[in-house]
Parts: structure tokens; C-alpha cells; sequence
């Protein structure tokens, strides 16, 4: 074959590869983008300003929560801590550790030493054993004049707020599944996801945040009065798409927690004869 007809040939067939990928990626609505998703929003105080770079369809937001339509067939939603809420909990850091601070002063003759903190003697009195860490990265110091401080959030004589207004602590994907009134196809699906996903987290491929060691989660089902959940009690997932019930699996992780369910309403967001699934992270605060 003449290679000038060949070139253009290849390069179609490449383009045709591509789009076909994509176009599975967004008919299927695989699980593994759900967690790469949620894992590139890495919800630990993301930057708002960065954030909101990204050119999303928003259909709703507020102080504490946005809800977008990313395409036809997926939905997004993010939740905020206002940068107040930010300080005041690392300022509760920096009680504790004076706290401990002050323990250890009391029960031997070698004190702590001025500037950034670093004795391990202190976790013996710190909840859980741990020295705290600042949500935004912060260093904490002590300092003769003002006790705990942290470089970041001052403390709560001088509190210093980020420049940022909130910070990103969840980040949910949603996508729709046309459940075609066969709720045992939903309950396959579900189940086989669930099971793809507890893999993942145990993995250790996973970035730090989504980590799990050994995490088992069975799914729950939520029903809104007992009436209901007695008359599907042997066919939940019906329930589901009767919109009567909620089912779930929840991860607790290291760093919080990850949700994964199946439901017909996802913030308000619903489309007849489809269900939602729904992977969520939320950050521990």
C-alpha cells in the first residue's frame, strides 16, 4: 500500500482508538475513574483559587457546598470548610500540645526547648499518642512570648486566617446506571463494584489519603420508616429503584472516610428510569 495513503490511515484508525476509549470510559462509567477522580481533588483544604480553574457546568453552590454537571452522564459535588473553621481547628491543636507541654514540664527536669516542636516526649500526653498536625501544613513552634504557635494560623491570641475562603474536605463523582426496572442487574453491578473497590483500597496503589490495611465494608440499606423496610425487606435494591431506600458501603480510612452507593436522587439530580452510583470522599475534621 502506497505509504502516503497508509500515514493518513493509521493516524484515523489512532484517532478512532481514542475516541472509542473515551466513549466506553463515559458509556460505562468505570469505577476505577470515580476513584481517579476524587483522587486528583485530593480533598485535604484544596486551594479554592486553583480549584476553581477547572471550568465545571455548576448547577448549584454555596458556602459550603457546590454541585456540578460535568457531562450527561456524570455529576460532581464538593464540599468546603470555611478558613475560619480551618483556624480555629488548628488553634485547637495548639492547646493540646501547651496542654501536654505543660504535663511534661510538671513530671521531669528537662523541659521542652524553644522553637519548632519536636520532643517525642510529648505524645505520652497528646490524644491517641500523636503530635497533631496542622490541616494547611503549618509548622507549630514554642516560643517564650506566646506559647504554641503555628506559621501558619498564628494562635489564639494573634489567629491569622489563609488568604484562601474555604477549603475542599469532600469531593463526590456520580454517575447514572438505566436500571431497565431490573433491580437484580443493579444489585450484580453494585455488588461486583464493591468488591473491585475494596480491592483498590487494598491495594496500596492508592494515593496515602485513600489507603485503607484490610478494609471490609458490607453494604447497609437505608429505609425511611419501618413500614417500607418490612415490605422490601427481601428485595433492597428493588427498593432502590423504587426510590424507597439508600444503599451503601462505607470505608473508614486512615484520613476519613470513602462512601460508595446507589441511589435515585444525588442532591436533587435524578433521571427517570436510572439510578445514581456514587463514590464519596470526606475528609476527617
Amino acid at each position: 500500500m502506497n505509504k502516503k495513503i497508509l500515514f493518513p490511515l493509521s493516524i484515523t484508525f489512532l484517532l478512532f482508538i481514542i475516541f472509542y476509549n473515551i466513549s466506553a470510559s463515559a458509556v460505562e462509567h468505570n469505577l476505577l475513574n470515580a476513584v481517579k477522580f476524587i483522587a486528583d481533588k485530593e480533598p485535604y483544604f484544596f486551594e479554592e483559587k486553583k480549584f476553581n480553574k477547572e471550568k465545571y457546568n455548576i448547577l448549584d453552590q454555596n458556602e459550603i457546598l457546590m454541585i456540578a454537571k460535568l457531562d450527561e452522564w456524570h455529576l460532581a459535588s464538593f464540599g468546603y470548610q470555611a478558613a475560619s473553621s480551618i483556624t480555629q481547628y488548628c488553634n485547637g491543636n495548639e492547646g493540646n500540645i501547651a496542654s501536654a507541654i505543660e504535663m511534661l514540664d510538671m513530671q521531669t527536669d528537662i523541659p521542652v526547648k524553644f522553637g519548632k516542636i519536636t520532643d517525642p516526649r510529648l505524645n505520652e500526653y497528646l490524644a491517641f499518642g500523636k503530635f497533631p498536625k496542622c490541616p494547611s501544613g503549618g509548622i507549630y513552634s514554642y516560643t517564650e512570648k506566646d506559647g504554641v504557635v503555628c506559621s501558619i494560623h498564628g494562635n489564639r491570641k494573634n489567629p491569622k486566617y489563609e488568604e484562601e475562603k474555604n477549603g475542599l474536605i469532600m469531593a463526590s463523582l456520580a454517575w447514572y446506571i438505566k436500571t431497565e426496572d431490573d433491580y437484580k442487574k443493579i444489585e450484580d453491578l453494585y455488588k461486583k463494584s464493591k468488591k473491585e473497590l475494596t480491592m483498590m483500597i487494598n491495594s496500596k496503589k492508592l494515593p496515602k489519603f485513600l489507603a485503607g490495611n484490610n478494609v471490609k465494608s458490607e453494604y447497609e440499606v437505608s429505609f425511611p420508616s419501618k413500614e417500607i423496610k418490612e415490605k422490601y425487606k427481601d428485595n433492597s435494591f428493588k427498593a432502590v429503584i423504587d426510590n424507597k431506600a439508600v444503599i451503601f458501603s462505607e470505608y473508614k480510612l486512615e484520613k476519613g472516610s470513602l462512601i460508595f452507593s446507589v441511589r435515585t436522587n444525588f442532591i436533587g439530580q435524578e433521571k427517570d428510569g436510572y439510578v445514581l452510583f456514587i463514590l464519596s470522599f470526606s475528609k476527617n475534621v
